[in-house]
């Protein structure tokens, strides 16, 4: 009797303890996580392969500012130290070959400068003294030398004409007040510090430089001018340091990017969209000893965002989207390709592998912020090595699932729904749309704040993947290209289709939203389609394309959804019917417009259009400004004031 009884009381302090658990796990608290979350950043392993770098950043809200640090940890005991730095402004940390020297760039006075600090005595010194800032460098392989890049100084003004204020413009966005630079090649030699002048001319270095294994060549990619807007203008060259002469890698003008000399053998890695489509994949190609190349990607048919050297002589393990998560994917010289068994497991941000193949990578999923993870190889499981984001982790989050659904493109597309943390599929819920920009991106499995403050207010959230998102191959991001409109508004409608049929939509309670290109087919929907949705926010929405082939910062750069100019032609009816521009005198929705006053991404005159055509005709609107430049509010407290303005315009209409 009494052992019954004491099995009893177990069992209710059991069941005490589980109710107890439940009662006090707490929902997610927006407030907090934008002033407590940790973001990291800058992965990299050691060159002896025991110690890892990377840096986080946390906001301050008292000074509205971001703290980064700078951490070193050893992988084998993991033990995590942050590093210190008298030096202002430091960035671009990296070890120098050999790991003797953790090198770095600094503000000195007015310019960023090469700082060099020896890594066993923790003596520090800069060994740049140059007129401009430095942006990048690169160590040579024997470490004598140093290769950076410096934009140019401009050039002084004749006596006559000093206080003349005028520039000519170039293709530029129509907000800049000056004439862009262009960045060039410089060597330094570590020992005297004396620096040499390698390049010169109108146009400009756009990539990193990588070193040939016997530090004779230099390769990277030159740009035809300095201005951002020349984007496909890019070709591959290398700078014998011998001869001190330039030499292109093929007679391709267009299209290639990011070249790298192979560690083991001297091949050359690169980038290149060999059939010339904007819209479409950039492929990744190795250039044998035989002076042919081999599209490592081809068959994949996937985006990778990037890759590292594996340690043996299998090639690289290369990552990007592949559905809502990313794709791991080792690749060989040859091509072929086979995945890693924690492909699908993250979507990652950096990866790092040392020379025993170890693996490190920063990677998020749709309920676990980003983290610090450890693979002992390619094929181990992830060891979770940071916890920085327990504390929301924790937290009573909204679950997250994959929908996937059929486009009239025979194609298959796909989102993510992160649903209220208590939902029911007995209840009806308000459903929000938060549309992705670019339009190359994707919504993918990852934690999203934005989304689970959302779920918190009750609402199921839908991010849709519409052609033009780079997660499903090269037909279905090609299939945006002059129809930036119409069919991915076709693929969004029959994505909450899909949804109504679940049967838990309240289908009087629909909102959209969406920042970027996320605002474009934000406006595009509510005009296309006025009487679908309860409310709506617009941000940072190119609503006209001219402005963007004339006014914006990417005027020449004819990719996604614009591959030609409005005005060659008759191309000028192509742009308008595929502009929101068509549909605004037909919007019905309540819409929260915002902006940046100084975007030269998306310039805010398309904001300024549509917050006019919604009061000419006596729409419930707002239109919110950011002063200052940029794309978004880069600051921690009005990134913040946006989705609080966000939300709150959506709780007005759907609660």
């Amino acid at each position: 009797m009494k052992k019954k009884l004491y099995s009893v009381l177990i069992a209710s302090i059991i069941l005490s303890c589980n109710l107890y658990g439940q009662t006090i796990q707490q929902p997610f608290n927006w407030d907090e996580f934008n002033k407590k979350a940790t973001y990291l950043s800058d992965l990299q392993f050691s060159p002896d392969g025991n110690h890892i770098l990377y840096s986080t950043r946390n906001s301050d809200f008292d000074s509205n500012k971001w703290v980064i640090e700078h951490h070193l940890m050893n992988i084998s005991s993991k033990e995590d130290s942050i590093l210190q730095f008298d030096q202002k402004d430091v960035r671009e940390i990296k070890w120098s070959p050999s790991g003797k020297y953790l090198s770095f760039l600094a503000t000195d006075e007015d310019n960023s400068q090469i700082y060099v600090q020896e890594y066993s005595t923790g003596e520090v010194k800069a060994i740049s003294n140059h007129d401009t800032n430095i942006s990048r460098f690169y160590w040579s392989h024997d470490e004598s030398k140093i290769a950076f890049i410096s934009r140019d100084i401009p050039i002084e003004k004749e006596e006559n004409e000093k206080f003349i204020s005028a520039f000519e413009v170039g293709p530029q966005g129509y907000l800049s007040d000056h004439q862009y630079l262009p960045s060039h090649l410089y060597l330094l030699d570590v020992k005297t510090q004396n620096e040499e002048r390698l390049t010169k001319g109108n146009w400009t270095i756009n990539s990193g430089i990588s070193w040939s294994l016997n530090d004779e060549k230099l390769v990277f990619t030159k740009k035809t001018d300095a201005y951002p807007s020349r984007w496909n203008d890019s070709e591959i060259m290398f700078y014998d340091l011998a001869t001190k002469s330039l030499m292109p890698f093929s007679k391709n003008n267009k299209f290639e990017f990011d070249p790298e000399f192979t560690p083991k053998n001297n091949q050359l890695l690169y980038w290149y969209k060999s059939d010339k489509n904007p819209a479409g994949l950039t492929d990744l190609y190795i250039r044998n000893e035989d002076n042919t190349s081999v599209n490592l990607s081809s068959s994949l048919d996937r985006n990778i965002k990037s890759y590292d050297w594996l340690s043996s002589d299998e090639g690289i393990l290369a990552y990007g989207q592949d559905g809502t998560t990313d794709g791991v994917w080792i690749i060989s010289n040859e091509g072929k390709i086979r995945k890693a068994s924690f492909s699908n497991s993250f979507v990652i941000s950096s990866l790092s592998i040392n020379k025993k193949g170890e693996i490190v990578l920063i990677g998020s999923t749709g309920n676990q912020p980003l983290e610090l993870f450890y693979l002992k190889d390619h094929s181990s499981t992830p060891i979770q090595l940071t916890h920085n984001n327990d504390t929301f982790k924790k937290m009573k989050l909204g679950s997250v699932e994959t929908i996937e659904w059929e486009t009239d493109l025979n194609l298959t597309t796909d989102g993510v729904l992160t649903y209220p943390p208590n939902f029911t599929t007995s209840k009806k819920y308000p459903l929000v749309l938060l549309i992705h920009g670019g339009p190359t991106a994707s919504s993918m499995e990852s934690f999203n704040p934005v989304a689970q403050e959302m779920a918190r207010n009750g609402w199921i959230v839908f991010q849709p993947n519409y052609r033009g998102s780079n997660n499903r191959g090269d037909s279905f991001q090609e299939a945006i290209m002059n129809d930036g409109g119409e069919g991915p508004g076709r693929d969004v409608m029959e994505g909450i289709e899909a949804l109504k049929s679940r049967g838990y939509i309240d289908e009087s309670r629909i909102a959209v939203s969406g920042w970027s290109y996320g605002g474009y087919m934000t406006s595009w929907l509510i005009g296309r389609y006025p009487d679908f949705w309860k409310v709506a926010v617009a941000g940072a929405a190119p609503i006209d394309f001219t402005d963007m082939t004339s006014l914006s910062s990417m005027n020449l750069t004819l990719r996604h959804a614009i591959t030609k100019s409005p005005w060659v032609g008759d191309n000028y009816k192509d742009h308008y019917n595929m502009s929101p521009l068509k549909n605004l005198s037909k919007i019905k929705t309540p819409t929260l417009v915002m902006s940046k006053v100084e975007d030269q991404v998306v310039t805010i005159t398309g904001s300024y259009k549509l917050y006019h055509a919604l009061l000419a005709n006596n729409i419930p609107t707002k239109f919110i400004a950011y002063p200052g430049g940029g794309h978004f509010p880069s600051d921690p407290i009005n990134r913040k004031d946006v989705y609080d303005r966000w939300i709150s315009w959506l709780k007005e209409y759907l609660n």
